[in-house]
């Protein structure tokens, strides 16, 4: 392996994966590792994803445990990654979290909101550096469908009047459109390309965390108990017969949804493809509110003043952009 720093035999591309210990995250590390990456993988828990991967062939999997929900956190797994010196070829913004109640971090943060976008927003900023040392990096974020009924309350983005899981986890996936878009535009003339895709709905507990919240969301009062109750019992029957399978049962596993992500960060064809929003594989066309330019700016500024950096980054080089 010592040979591998020499001009002969130079270092491999570096990834950095959010969430790979598990899910979608986990076969993207993978993935990337077999295409001859190096690959760092964060998560809050690493050890069996450790244990069940090893060294994978074509490439070394380092899993670095970070908590994201902590911006203090966020800083210094990056000043970690930083420290090697390396440019980093591509960084996968893939972790995400559903919360059935309302909990604050460390930050005192909604944890939906800083986990799924402010954490990702902030290791961006703090990567990017390593993202522009390379002549053409890639920044892919796993968004979902469910920007299309997000809603942005900038007034309240700590659902501090009210708070419902799935309301919460939809503007975080809207902020992650919005996110990709603005950065894209900032990046225009940089080599560096910003995606985002929904990568379908797989079995995860990811997907677990939503069926839960959605179940909570139709129990809130006597009456709408009752009716849940009742619906339950409904489907029950009808997936016994056969006839409404649950989304568990139908779902695909997390290594389709994890090649639809690796073909955003490898594919050759998708070189200089930028501010793209893909849905099984295909480019596609998000909500209205996603497109909107000046909510985009204001959660762009909003989010750069929670995480305490200038909201004018990214900043032109002098030696060029």
């Amino acid at each position: 392996m010592s040979g591998r720093a020499s001009t002969v035999d130079p270092l491999p591309p570096l990834a950095v994966v959010t969430g790979g210990s598990r899910g979608i995250g986990l076969h993207v590390v993978r993935g990337l590792a077999q295409r001859g990456f190096d690959v760092i993988a964060l998560a809050r828990e690493s050890s069996a994803a450790r244990d069940a991967l090893g060294n994978a062939a074509g490439g070394r999997i380092t899993f670095v445990p970070v908590d994201l929900a902590s911006l203090a956190e966020v800083r210094r797994v990056a000043g970690t990654i930083g420290a090697s010196g390396r440019a980093v070829a591509v960084l996968v913004l893939n972790a995400a979290v559903v919360t059935l109640d309302r909990e604050m971090t460390v930050d005192g943060f909604e944890r939906q909101f800083a986990v799924n976008h402010l954490a990702p927003y902030l290791l961006t900023h703090e990567l990017l550096p390593l993202l522009r040392r390379g002549t053409a990096g890639r920044i892919v974020v796993v968004a979902s469908q469910m920007e299309r009924g997000g809603r942005i309350e900038l007034g309240d983005l700590m659902a501090t009047r009210q708070y419902h899981p799935t309301v919460a986890y939809g503007q975080s996936k809207l902020a992650n459109v919005l996110f990709t878009y603005e950065l894209a535009g900032r990046l225009a003339t940089t080599g560096v390309t910003v995606n985002c895709l929904h990568p379908g709905v797989v079995r995860s507990t990811l997907l677990d965390g939503l069926l839960a919240a959605k179940r909570r969301g139709r129990e809130t009062g006597v009456v709408a108990r009752s009716v849940a109750t009742a619906r339950r019992a409904a489907g029950t029957l009808l997936r016994l017969s056969g006839l409404r399978p649950s989304p568990v049962d139908w779902a695909p596993p997390p290594s389709v949804g994890a090649d639809a992500v690796l073909t955003l960060a490898t594919d050759a064809e998708l070189d200089g493809v930028t501010g793209t929003y893909f849905q099984d594989g295909i480019p596609r066309e998000t909500s209205p509110q996603s497109r909107d330019a000046a909510l985009r700016l204001a959660l762009w500024n909003a989010s750069a003043q929670l995480v305490g950096v200038d909201p004018s980054w990214p900043a032109v080089r002098e030696d060029g952009p």
